[in-house]
């Protein structure tokens, strides 16, 4: 728990222990309580979803039977603007990209979170939309975003997979095997666009000599 957390319990605990706490004392320090969780859910910065929480939400998601796609974004050229221009240059950066993300899940039905870093994830329906969608939202995600008159601009690999119907698995399998292919296909997508080769965040090699679709 945070500091501001901390304070909001203390306060509820001194209003239940005192024999003259009124209902709209409570009633306040319950919406305080509930204000203090959601936030705890969100990533500070973003105000995403974290991971876990995103998890848990997407996890009930599969559970319906909709028929639903992860999509993996990685920002690329992130480390560069962050380490030149500084951490607050990086800071508005990622809280652009967020924003988006979260506005194009919000048109299309989706859920969005930050999993850390540059790293960001989303759950959507899948309708067979998702190869000429991708394109949109890598041009959404790395439209520049304006800092102190100084244009930041990045490009995005994005990696997309079907969560796939299986009798034998779990909501929560059929969702980690997802994301896990969704991660692969994003490192294939940012071969691409560097050149045919790259290395994955274990720094295995990943090569690929051609244009991606989704379902690749």
């Amino acid at each position: 728990m945070n500091a501001s957390t901390l304070d909001v319990v203390a306060q509820a605990r001194a209003h239940l222990a005192s024999p003259h706490v009124t209902r709209e004392e409570l009633a306040q320090d319950v919406a305080e309580l509930i204000e203090a969780v959601e936030n705890a859910r969100r990533c500070p910065l973003t105000g995403l979803w974290t991971r876990s929480q995103w998890q848990w939400q997407a996890v009930k998601m599969v559970e319906t039977g909709r028929q639903l796609a992860v999509v993996f974004v990685d920002l690329d050229g992130f480390k560069g603007i962050n380490d030149t221009l500084g951490h607050k240059a990086g800071d508005a950066l990622l809280q652009a990209v967020g924003a988006r993300l979260d506005s194009w899940c919000q048109h299309v039905s989706g859920l969005a979170a930050r999993l850390g870093g540059d790293e960001f994830v989303a759950l959507v329906p899948d309708t067979g939309w998702l190869d000429m969608e991708r394109s949109v939202l890598r041009d959404e995600l790395t439209a520049p975003v304006e800092y102190e008159g100084c244009p930041l601009k990045v490009d995005a690999s994005l990696g997309v997979a079907v969560v796939e119907a299986a009798a034998d698995m779990t909501a929560a399998e059929r969702l980690s095997a997802a994301m896990d292919t969704a991660d692969q296909r994003m490192y294939r997508d940012k071969a691409v666009r560097k050149g045919g080769q790259t290395t994955d965040r274990r720094g295995r090699l990943v090569r690929v000599d051609r244009v991606l679709t989704a379902q690749e």
